[in-house]
């Protein structure tokens, strides 16, 4: 089941919650599950996680594919703030 991100404009919370992609849309009419306001929950547009299992880390001594290194490097050019390091 896939999971929506939920921010209230109103008192800045932020949640998440797994739901059918029929019922995507009913949290925005209802109030804010922490300060209860009306109107002011929007729909999150999150990025899905990527995940490899061929990932060097410490103590690993796999070897991070080169086309995987040169799609990350292509994505930390397009999207600067991304949050990940490029294995080497």
């Amino acid at each position: 089941m896939p999971s929506y991100d939920y921010h209230c404009e109103e008192c800045n919370h932020e949640w998440e919650e797994q739901l059918l992609i029929k019922n995507r849309n009913d949290p925005l009419d209802k109030p804010c599950v922490k300060c209860y306001n009306e109107g002011s929950v929007k729909q999150k547009i999150g990025v899905p996680l990527f995940a490899y299992d061929n990932v060097a880390s410490k103590g690993h001594t796999k070897k991070t594919p080169d086309w995987l290194t040169d799609k990350m490097k292509v994505i930390k050019e397009k999207q600067p703030k991304a949050d990940f390091t490029i294995p080497g």
